[in-house]
């Protein structure tokens, strides 16, 4: 008799649980960071779109917002606006790729 009275309290738990990361969990994908396997996770990327942006932030430098995806060819407004709640750009450290050459003297 007493172990029908922890089922229902246990079944709420594991609800709860369910519910507070799916509703509440936050993971973005840092397009600074991702490799291919995370990029081809988010909706619309496939493995040639996720070597673009790769590729794109190896020749330019770390992405300094995320609208700034839309410069990866095959990334336009729409595709950009499925991403924007799913990626993040993080914690953008500036690189010698991003300074103009007389910058790079200083």
């Amino acid at each position: 008799m007493r172990k029908y009275k922890i089922l229902p309290v246990l079944v709420l738990m594991l609800t709860f649980c369910f519910l507070s990361t799916s509703v509440f969990c936050d993971d973005k994908i840092d397009i600074n960071k991702a490799g291919i396997n995370e990029l081809c996770s988010l909706p619309g990327i496939g493995k040639k779109t996720a070597k673009k942006i790769i590729d794109y932030r190896t020749k330019i430098g770390p992405f300094k917002s995320i609208e700034e995806i839309t410069n990866v060819k095959g990334i336009g407004r729409k595709k950009s606006q499925k991403l924007k709640d799913k990626i993040t750009v993080g914690e953008v450290v500036e690189t010698d790729v991003n300074k103009t050459s007389d910058e790079k003297k200083w």
